[in-house]
């Protein structure tokens, strides 16, 4: 696929049973390795219900962008929001990017830099000067590709899901004006 066969758009409250089914679906894949099925399943029902994210959407809760096919295929999004940083971040104008996700045929083709774009773009208009994230420590193609976007591991902290905790890595990228 090249890249004039999708375009990036902010996510409406239309995308929100795409997000939610295809955020489950992600989340699911990246753990299920190392954590069980049934607490997966649990977590995502709550997590990533499309009644929830309607809400953020249209709350202006979070910034969803969504990539999309020329003939209307969704193909991955991202999610950035203004939440609390851990104690390694450093203090001042932050953003989270809490999800980015690609369908994996998709993988390579420059979806990814591009909603990671879409979304610092936003974030230098509300003055943000450190995106973060979290990425779970056994996911090496992941944390690899943060690097390239020049991300770096500032912490490791626990995360739950369910009665499960593992390992995260938490990753920051000062944004250039």
């Amino acid at each position: 696929m090249r890249a004039d066969k999708f375009i990036v758009t902010e996510a409406s409250v239309g995308d929100a049973a795409f997000l939610a089914v295809y955020g489950a679906e992600s989340f699911i894949e990246a753990y299920q390795e190392t954590l069980p099925i049934s607490a997966l399943k649990a977590y995502t029902r709550k997590v990533f219900s499309e009644e929830s994210i309607r809400r953020e959407i249209k709350q202006c809760a979070a910034d969803y962008q969504v990539c999309i096919g020329t003939a209307g295929e969704q193909y991955g999004y991202s999610k950035f929001i203004g939440s609390e940083p851990p104690s390694c971040v450093a203090s001042g104008a932050t953003v989270e990017l809490q999800r980015l996700y690609i369908k994996k045929e998709c993988r390579g083709e420059g979806i990814g830099r591009r909603l990671l774009e879409a979304g610092e773009h936003k974030a230098r208009q509300r003055e943000v000067r450190v995106v973060w994230l979290r990425v779970w420590a056994g996911n090496h193609s992941a944390i690899e590709v943060y690097r390239k976007w020049d991300f770096s591991v500032c912490g490791e902290e626990s995360y739950r899901v369910g009665d499960e905790t593992r390992m995260v890595l938490v990753m920051t990228k000062e944004l250039a004006y």
